[in-house]
């Protein structure tokens, strides 16, 4: 049996990562597909539900799985709270030969990319920094200072597109998705980078 491969799914905040995570995993030719959740220190936010967004574990405790060596990656995000990708679950869905999708922080897809070369990056980006600063108001979660930091962030992967193994602009959300899926499934273009 063939062992199944890793997608790894980054972005800046606001750039719709979860809509098209979401939306892909509800097709019939991603049935494959296993998403990953993440343990984070952050709280619960509004909406969010513990074990289906994340698993959500205090600081104490996610340091206490970094020195039992539970993740394959974590990051502390914006110096305040720490995901990790629990190293277990997803060797295990490998093995097993399902594909496993990642949502991580470009730090996070790097890391992964070191671990295993064969896994897939796909960068997820908006067309203009400003696209994602409306979004994030708009969304109302995030406080001005926040917003103002994600923005940035947003510039920042803007950087990384040469780095990345696919590359999806999603400012229309259906040839955004459709892209995404033609990745997962094997149809992309051999170009790599998907406009």
């Amino acid at each position: 049996m063939n062992n199944g491969t890793i997608f790894i799914i980054s972005g800046a905040s606001g750039v719709g990562k979860t809509s098209l995570i979401q939306a892909l995993l509800q097709h019939e030719e991603c049935r494959n597909l296993h998403f990953s959740i993440s343990y984070t220190t952050r709280p619960l936010g509004h909406n969010e539900k513990q074990s289906r967004d994340y698993f959500f574990v205090t600081q104490e405790r996610f340091l206490q799985m970094v020195e039992q060596g539970v993740f394959l990656e974590y990051a502390k995000v914006f110096d305040r709270y720490y995901y990790g990708t629990q190293k277990k679950w997803v060797n295990e869905q490998i093995a097993a030969g399902q594909d496993v999708l990642l949502e991580l922080d470009w730090q996070g897809s790097t890391q992964i990319k070191s671990l295993f070369p064969q896994s897939i990056s796909i960068l997820i980006l908006p067309r203009t920094s400003s696209d994602v600063h409306e979004r994030l108001h708009q969304r109302t979660r995030d406080v001005d200072d926040t917003i103002d930091l994600r923005s940035q962030q947003t510039a920042e992967y803007m950087g990384y597109a040469d780095q990345a193994d696919y590359v999806i602009y999603n400012d229309n959300f259906q040839q955004a998705l459709t892209h995404l899926k033609d990745i997962i499934t094997g149809k992309a273009e051999p170009t790599r980078h998907s406009t």
